[in-house]
């Protein structure tokens, strides 16, 4: 016998605002929710999976959530599971790659094992460009051949991305070793994927009936092979629910085109747009510094920001010599708000990567001052080309 979902008491409405009840209650069809920083998208994506599944009567297996993190994914079934009360809903949510690498492993019987690790990749990547050299007696041009070869695939090409004949070699000498050695990388999901979608509609039939409803967190991060396999996944049925900001797309350097969501109205003609505009993170100052940032940016969709938390202070910008001195500075900016009596718990730094974090990290070592960072912090001698040279003292040893 088929569980049943749905019934008991309906989802309460009086924490969204009119916006963001609209998304919520949204039923068929498609939706692009543009959702500026701070506007609550991931409220509204779980309140919408609690709508679609109490009060419309979705089954939560036909609910397929898509976002770009495993760290993202953990939030949102967290979320939802704390909204539902109980994890007995079994929603799919996943990244794009483990969502499309578990569709291949049904049909391919693939393992772990055949993926390579960054480190192979880099490995395989150096005897490529060796190959390349050995074919026209020359160094080919000093260039990030992995980040090159990862944005063609994204991309579904070469055009748009390069022209240069020796990036189509270097391309080439690569998927070659990769063959012979009979394994896949990162972004061969994404490809063989969409091939097989193209190649076998019965498949891709499958896979339509088993979601009948598509919701995309993070939409403007989306590579344009991500966004064909989407579009071939919602079908007819066209049920596909996108939430994202085409003024915070920070993945272009792996193939992210926001121009996407300029798109999804031409490819999706008749879908319903949402703006998302109460900022409920930030103060007015803050809001207003940002958007007088992003206004330069001419291909966009306009927006109009407000904060509820009243003005706040104003934004201060501090110009500084080199690396260093910014550390420096960072470090007894936050010593003086701890002699203030602020908890250091309240006090958060943000980096553009990890790497750029480690002087600072230094810094803050040298003063004793607490901090805790998520992700693993980068050390200049645990880096390969140190392990290398730290290789060769023990050998000279």
């Amino acid at each position: 016998m088929e569980k049943q979902y749905g019934g008991g008491e309906k989802p309460p409405l009086s924490n969204f605002n009119e916006a963001q009840k609209k998304a919520v209650c949204h039923r068929d069809g498609p939706c692009m929710v543009l959702a500026g920083p701070g506007s609550g998208k991931t409220a509204v994506i779980t309140g919408r999976l609690e709508w679609m599944i109490r009060n419309l009567q979705i089954r939560p297996e036909e609910i397929l959530v898509i976002t770009f993190t495993k760290y993202a994914v953990k939030e949102m079934k967290e979320r939802f599971w704390e909204r539902m009360g109980t994890r007995n809903y079994p929603v799919t949510f996943g990244t794009f790659h483990g969502i499309y690498y578990g569709m291949l492993r049904q049909i391919y019987h693939m393992t772990p094992d055949q993926i390579l690790t960054e480190e192979e990749q880099k490995t395989m990547i150096e005897a490529s460009v060796a190959d390349v050299e050995r074919e026209n007696h020359r160094r080919p041009a000093e260039k990030d051949v992995l980040l090159m070869i990862g944005k063609v695939k994204n991309n579904g090409g070469f055009a748009g991305i390069s022209d240069d004949p020796e990036d189509r070699q270097l391309y080439h000498a690569y998927e070659k070793r990769k063959k012979e050695a009979g394994r896949i990388d990162f972004d061969d999901m994404l490809l063989l994927c969409y091939q097989l979608f193209c190649r076998r509609p019965d498949i891709l039939k499958k896979w339509q009936e088993r979601y009948s409803y598509i919701l995309i967190d993070e939409f403007q991060d989306s590579s344009r092979i991500q966004y064909e396999i989407v579009k071939l996944l919602a079908g007819k049925k066209r049920n596909l629910f996108v939430v994202g900001d085409d003024d915070q797309s920070v993945y272009g350097f792996r193939g992210a085109t926001p121009g996407i969501m300029r798109r999804f109205q031409e490819d999706f003609p008749g879908s319903s747009i949402v703006r998302l505009s109460i900022n409920y993170r930030s103060s007015q100052f803050i809001v207003e510094a940002s958007d007088r940032v992003i206004q330069k940016n001419r291909q966009r969709f306009s927006k109009e920001l407000q904060a509820v938390h009243g003005q706040g202070r104003p934004v201060h910008v501090q110009e500084v010599k080199d690396m260093e001195q910014e550390a420096d500075y960072v470090a007894a900016e936050v010593n003086k708000k701890l002699r203030e009596g602020i908890p250091p718990e309240e006090i958060a730094i943000i980096f553009r990567t990890v790497q750029d974090a480690s002087i600072t990290i230094t810094a803050f070592l040298n003063r004793g001052i607490p901090f805790f960072i998520k992700e693993k912090a980068f050390h200049l001698f645990e880096h390969f080309i140190a392990e290398d040279v730290k290789a060769y003292f023990r050998i000279a040893m």
